[in-house]
């Protein structure tokens, strides 16, 4: 059945919907998977083909709306059974309290990582703001420290944190790139609010991204190997793969403008992490993972350049040191409240 289902999005919907029965809850929850505990030690293959990773598979059709193993283009917008999907699966996931990053299944790390991916603009507003109310546009429910969770979750497997750190730095060069010369606008002596306020909650949500990679490389801190496939397979995704598209995914490309900022970002970033990555993972965190923080700053001096701004301007110092704040910030309440850690 989830064979079949994995490559019938419409049928996998009706099947998952939480309005319709308990199907989704109880398949993420309660059942017990043949040969669940032996799902680190299965090659690709033989897991994608087992009936926990087909299910994988069954909820990422029914979340995204397409066969995760076709070439069809993102469903936008997403209908309203895709987001109550999308907000169950991030809320039992996630959990309810700290811990429970450890509990995603390895059959589930990728297909979750690539519902994230295609969920980047409500995951970008979950992350970069205090929400009062639901995410726009999709109307998630789930709180940030659950959607932390769940990408921790995904980050034991480097491919699929890849796929989610691309998608934000991707969104992040879309809304960049909708500010006009107004960006550097002086207002009684501070940038644009409404640029700086972008500047703030984006550097909010690399902040989040790069605590999931403390935290990841930290509880692996003594096992080499696992520094050593982490970092191989960032080469791979960051160095030597064009970051136009996510990797494996048919993507929306961005606009030229934005492509520039996303070009620089990613590769500003992916050689911080493999820095950090070759250093002993210990003692203060908000010091030793900076790369979210670089990686905003060659991206705010792209968008200067694009309009003459001198490197030194007094406005671009001040949002470069506005985003700090917010990136840091949002490491050290991430670490607190998402994962229990000081």
């Amino acid at each position: 059945m989830m064979k079949q289902m994995r490559s019938d999005p419409a049928a996998a919907e009706e099947f998952l919907d939480p309005s319709r029965n308990k199907n989704l809850t109880y398949l993420l929850k309660d059942r017990s998977w043949p040969n669940q505990d032996l799902e680190g030690k299965l090659s690709p293959d033989e897991l994608h083909n087992s009936s926990h990773g087909m299910f994988g598979e069954v909820l990422e059709a029914s979340a995204t709306g397409r066969d995760p193993n076709s070439s069809q283009p993102p469903v936008r917008p997403h209908d309203a059974t895709m987001n109550r999907i999308m907000d169950t699966a991030l809320s039992t996931l996630g959990g309810d309290k700290a811990g429970d990053q450890n509990n995603l299944a390895v059959a589930l790390r990728r297909p979750m990582a690539d519902m994230v991916a295609d969920y980047v603009a409500d995951t970008h507003d979950i992350l970069s703001k205090d929400l009062p109310g639901p995410s726009e546009p999709g109307g998630l429910n789930a709180t940030r420290e659950q959607l932390l969770r769940v990408i921790r979750g995904t980050a034991e497997d480097p491919e699929a944190y890849s796929l989610i750190h691309l998608a934000e730095t991707q969104e992040v060069a879309r809304r960049m790139a909708e500010f006009g010369p107004e960006a550097f606008r002086d207002v009684n002596g501070r940038p644009d609010p409404k640029f700086e306020g972008f500047v703030n909650e984006a550097g909010k949500a690399l902040g989040a991204l790069d605590a999931v990679q403390a935290d990841t490389i930290t509880d692996h801190k003594s096992d080499e190997q696992f520094k050593v496939n982490w970092k191989a397979k960032m080469d791979y995704h960051y160095i030597g793969t064009l970051a136009n598209m996510i990797p494996g995914k048919d993507w929306l490309p961005v606009g030229d403008i934005a492509q520039r900022y996303v070009d620089v970002a990613t590769s500003d970033w992916a050689n911080k992490v493999n820095a950090t990555i070759d250093t002993k993972a210990q003692g203060d965190l908000s010091s030793l993972y900076t790369t979210g923080q670089s990686q905003m700053q060659v991206m705010l001096k792209a968008k200067a350049d694009q309009f003459g701004v001198p490197g030194r301007d007094i406005l671009l110092g001040q949002l470069t040191d506005s985003a700090n704040v917010h990136y840091y910030t949002s490491i050290v309440q991430a670490h607190n409240a998402a994962f229990g850690k000081g």
